[in-house]
Parts: C-alpha cells; structure tokens; sequence
C-alpha cells in the first residue's frame, strides 16, 4: 500500500470531486513535504525543488516566509492505495511524485497542521531549508518583479492577488 497526499488551506467533508475541479482531475502527491507546499501556495510560488528532494523557499523579502504561514494552517489529506492513482496515458506523469485521478477521491484520514511549525520541523530534519534574497540570483529576482509588474499594468490580477501584493510585496507591482 502506497500513501496519497492531498493538500489545502480549506477544510472539506473528506471527499473531493472531479465536477468540482477546473480540469476535472483531481491531483495528488506521494510526497507529504509537496502536499504541505501545495497547501501553503499563496498568489506567488516561491517553493523551489532543484531536483536534490530538497524543498527550498525563496526569502525574497526580509521575513517573508515567517510572515506568510506563522499561525496559518492546512489541512493534509491522505489515503491509501495499492494501485496507482493516475490515469494518465502510459503512466505519464505532470511532475515527479504527482499524480492525478479523474475520478472523486475519498480520504481516510485529515491533519490540521499549522504551517509554519511544520516547516519548522522539515527544516530541522534538513528537508526543507529558506533561502535568504542575498543568496537568490538577482536575475531570477528581477524577472518575477517583471512578470509580476506586467501582469499588474495589464490588469491581470484579482483584486484579492493585488491587496495581497500590496501587503507583502509591495515592490513586486
């Protein structure tokens, strides 16, 4: 038997179904470090896997991370499974330890976890670690302000995503 994570910073009956998916696929993860990062996915993606099976955050600003996801929390759900739950063509998976279903999913279990404190944890362990902006490659900096910048002028953020900006990261927009 194999462990499927699913996580979310949403609360729900233990079942998620496909109708309610914008593709109707339901994804899910095998890694429980990935489904706590998916949880903890805000308007901006500043987790980075450089394929070391290390999970690294991106500090682009003093603080940021403790900012973010001190006293928030996720919820990870999980459930066991002898058979592989993509139904991919050829087992073709989007990314590795990622798979999707097309199909509803009933979970067994669902932990509340807060975070930060969880991060906290992985970072002890060393599978997870923040990389402060003076170790950042500038470039990778100046083209998220860019991206960032663009999508801004051409009013291609939800109101929701600007005042989140507007309280993090300013000079992001």
């Amino acid at each position: 038997m194999k462990t499927y994570f699913y996580g979310t910073s949403k609360l729900n009956n233990k079942k998620l179904l496909i109708s309610e998916t914008k593709d109707n696929k339901i994804y899910l993860t095998d890694n429980r470090l990935y489904a706590l990062m998916y949880a903890s996915v805000t308007y901006i993606n500043l987790f980075i896997d450089d394929g070391d099976g290390k999970l690294k955050f991106f500090n682009i600003v003093p603080d940021l991370f403790k900012k973010l996801y001190k006293d928030k929390i996720a919820y990870i759900y999980s459930l066991e499974s002898d058979k592989f739950l993509s139904d991919a063509p050829d087992n073709i998976r989007p990314l590795n330890d990622l798979y999707f279903t097309s199909t509803d999913v009933t979970f067994k279990n669902v932990e509340e976890v807060i975070i930060f404190d969880e991060f906290m944890k992985l970072k002890e362990d060393n599978k997870f670690r923040i990389v402060e902006k003076e170790d950042i490659p500038n470039e990778y900096i100046e083209g998220l302000k860019k991206y960032y910048k663009n999508r801004f002028d051409h009013n291609d953020m939800i109101e929701e995503e600007i005042e989140f900006f507007n309280t993090y990261l300013a000079e992001y927009i």
